[in-house]
């Protein structure tokens, strides 16, 4: 990922309807386009004041662009970066603490999955369910969780992210 540029194109001021005018104030984000690998990228940005939990989400604190760069990825573009940056680990016997965890949802007779939440890996041991996962759940606090426990949270119906 890179920085943002003056010539990024400015997407406006996101707001959610449906929050409190409390809420609305503490959670307003700037929207911007950048361009990234020759591939067009929203990205969000928090309009100061705001608590520090709310100033990024899982994307932001899995890609570490929060805090390098001050912004986060709009999930629906996290797939195309991952391509590009990051190589899939297919034994679990080379995964190492810090690497990047993707949770898709798996739909049978769907060819693509949707992406549901990026997180790092905490600690690895002999089994992939006692793995423990450090992450954000939206804009909530980072947490560290073992994997069946980040797993079951998405995998529920009447999960809402």
């Amino acid at each position: 990922m890179r920085p943002l540029l003056e010539s990024d194109r400015d997407l406006g001021q996101y707001t959610d309807s449906a929050l409190s005018i409390l809420e609305i104030i503490a959670n307003r984000r700037k929207w911007r386009m950048i361009v990234y690998k020759g591939k067009s990228i929203d990205v969000w940005q928090p309009i100061q004041p705001c608590v520090l939990c709310l100033r990024f989400d899982c994307s932001g604190f899995a890609l570490n662009t929060w805090k390098r760069f001050g912004y986060s990825v709009y999930i629906d573009y996290i797939d195309d970066i991952i391509k590009e940056e990051f190589q899939e680990i297919t034994d679990v016997a080379n995964v190492f603490p810090m690497d990047f965890v993707v949770l898709y949802k798996n739909q049978e007779g769907q060819e693509n999955s949707e992406l549901l939440h990026v997180a790092r890996v905490f600690s690895v041991t002999d089994s992939i369910d006692k793995f423990k996962m450090i992450g954000k759940y939206g804009v909530g606090p980072i947490k560290v969780d073992f994997f069946h426990e980040m797993f079951d949270r998405y995998n529920k119906p009447e999960f809402k992210s």
